[in-house]
């Protein structure tokens, strides 16, 4: 039972972080990775640098979608490591430096969010033992007091790593992103307080456009420390982030072509250039269009991805029955968008959108800026 008290242990502390203290991230290295069986995707990973290591994290991504499993799979990575490196240690009668070096491995799996690193560390640990275990003879038995050393290793990991500030800045950035794009605009607010918002200026467009949602944008915005319009809509901004902030506020504007223009931007950045969360989005998108080709086509590209095919053969039902918008004219569902955000919106409203989700923008735009106010009302006279 000694024997197996420092794995038990290292494998529950791994599973117990991950899981409650970066259950969204989990969530978000899925949305973002991808693993396709297509002679494409192998031909492209396996040109990449360290080919086997990325394929098998590839195809262990895909099972984050579930936080429980994917906590799961990286705490039997971390567990694997150890084991593997207690083994090449047997001689030295201790498990302090397996421990040690497989809470390392650990630690930066959590600060990069991914679980590439861990991989790439079993592999090397399995294969270093392939090569060193024929010569190694003999083996010591562990005494307490280097159990007790592991385990306060192990405890000492468990409890930095969800202090770590880019470990809980991760968590709050997957958990603002997941909200957004399950409208859960209350749990966003939840993350994305004044108080943290005024540390994280880029929190404030994703707050602001929960409080639109909601309709308390006029009234809420006040709690929040808005300096200028680029606070509404993180104008000039071209990173992932900007990028996928804009598609999620362009399928609230029910403008679904530039939601998948914006989603082509921030796909843009991952490895692959897609991932299978914007497959997902994509095909979204596509139906709010009504359009039933570009929603096969997507459809049977994310049915190559075995955690993904049931819902990809869903829309591919859906398309079968999907018929082109006739609520609303082209105009409306694909307005021409400006590098003026604010001169989108207008030329959305002149489209035939007279939400109040635009209105209340509008609204928040002028109330921002008494220049915009003064221009508009200059054009008016």
């Amino acid at each position: 039972m000694k024997k197996q008290l420092i794995p038990i242990a290292l494998s529950a502390a791994v599973f117990a972080v991950s899981f409650f203290f970066q259950r969204r991230t989990l969530s978000e290295e899925e949305f973002n990775g991808l693993f396709l069986f297509s002679r494409d995707y192998f031909m492209e990973t396996l040109t990449s640098p360290l080919p086997v290591s990325r394929l098998v994290s590839d195809f262990l991504l895909q099972l984050f979608y579930y936080p429980p499993v994917g906590a799961a799979v990286e705490a039997l990575l971390i567990c694997g490591i150890f084991i593997l490196l207690r083994r090449l240690t047997a001689f030295s009668g201790t498990s302090i430096p397996a421990t040690a070096i497989a809470c390392t491995v650990w630690y930066f799996m959590a600060f990069k969010a991914t679980p590439a690193i861990a991989v790439t560390s079993l592999i090397v640990s399995a294969a270093f033992c392939a090569l060193v275990l024929p010569f190694i003879k003999g083996r010591k038995k562990e005494n307490k007091l280097s159990i007790a050393a592991s385990l306060i290793i192990i405890f000492v990991f468990g409890i930095s790593i969800p202090c770590n500030g880019k470990v809980k800045e991760n968590e709050e950035w997957a958990g603002i992103e997941y909200a957004a794009r399950k409208h859960d605009w209350q749990m966003l607010l939840d993350i994305a307080t004044p108080d943290r918002a005024s540390v994280d200026r880029d929190m404030i467009p994703y707050a602001l456009l929960a409080l639109n949602a909601t309709g308390r944008l006029q009234d809420g915005m006040t709690e929040y420390p808005v300096r200028s319009t680029q606070d509404l809509d993180m104008a000039g901004q071209t990173s992932r982030k900007a990028y996928y902030f804009n598609s999620i506020l362009y399928e609230m504007l029910d403008v679904p072509n530039e939601a998948i223009h914006c989603t082509f931007q921030a796909a843009c950045t991952l490895p692959h250039g897609t991932g299978n969360g914007m497959l997902r989005q994509l095909i979204k998108f596509n139906i709010m269009r009504g359009d039933a080709e570009m929603v096969k086509k997507y459809s049977s590209v994310l049915s190559r991805s075995p955690m993904n095919r049931r819902l990809a053969l869903q829309a591919l039902r859906i398309a079968e029955e999907l018929e082109p918008r006739t609520d609303v004219d082209s105009s409306f569902l694909a307005p021409v968008m400006a590098r003026d955000p604010f001169l989108s919106l207008l030329r959305t409203g002149a489209a035939g959108n007279d939400s109040r989700f635009l209105k209340d923008r509008v609204s928040a735009y002028l109330e921002t800026s008494p220049e915009l106010r003064k221009k508009l009302l200059d054009n008016h006279e």
